[in-house]
């Protein structure tokens, strides 16, 4: 019973991973990190400065953004499709829980 238990999860866990991969997506942000000639990190939106300050005070400021060493836009997750992402997830959730019995079985047992 275990072992169908397993498989049965294995394979819900698998369809939910894959409609949970289709259904978000990657855009950028208008927001950037950008680490400075300083090694400081500055946080800039388009063009301006954001919050500067690296293990120090955080400020707001309307200053433009500084020339950097290495600039990366942050990434934001959007959901093509709401339902089947809600879908995925939860056919995810239930393999693992189809699968935790025998785990807390393997785990618990006296070895031999």
């Amino acid at each position: 019973m275990t072992a169908v238990a397993n498989l049965l999860g294995l394979i819900v866990g698998v369809v939910g991973g894959v409609l949970l991969a289709l259904s978000l997506s990657l855009k950028t942000s208008h927001y950037r990190f950008v680490e400075t000639e300083k090694h400081e990190v500055v946080i800039c939106h388009d063009d301006k400065l954001v919050a500067a300050g690296y293990g120090g005070p955080l400020g707001v400021t309307n200053e433009i953004c500084p020339k950097g060493i290495g600039p990366s836009e942050a990434p934001v997750i959007q959901t093509n499709n709401e339902e089947v992402a809600v879908l995925g997830l939860c056919l995810v959730i239930i393999g693992f829980i189809l699968q935790l019995p025998s785990a807390i079985v393997e785990v618990f047992s006296p070895r031999q």
